[in-house]
């Protein structure tokens, strides 16, 4: 497991990263983003899980989990989508799955 924090967008994200691209392209990987209230922890076994097969990437949205809360007021969905793009072109990844729970999808 590589537990990294990255800048994205502006804001500090934590971001957990299990099992590695078969193909070495950047194509198979899936992002897991949690729901308001909770954090990347919330996919834990599902994380170990894809591991076994594929690149599974996992954020705490900003103010959630290990990444810090913003210095503005709260972000919005479509701010926390642009975190998420962001995560997706700095890691190289081509057209991740991206699976979402609650606030999250």
């Amino acid at each position: 497991m590589n537990q990294r924090t990255l800048t994205l967008a502006g804001h500090a994200v934590a971001c957990v990263e299990l099992g590695s691209d078969p193909a070495g392209d950047g194509t198979g990987a899936v992002v897991l983003v949690h729901g308001i209230g909770v954090s990347s922890r919330y996919f834990g076994p599902l994380e170990r899980d894809l591991s076994r097969t594929g690149r599974v990437v996992a954020p705490d949205l900003p103010g959630f989990g290990r990444s810090r809360m913003p210095d503005e007021p709260p972000l919005s969905v479509v701010e926390h989508a642009d975190v998420l793009a962001a995560l997706i072109e700095e890691l190289g990844l081509d057209r991740p799955v991206v699976v979402g729970h609650s606030m999250g999808a």
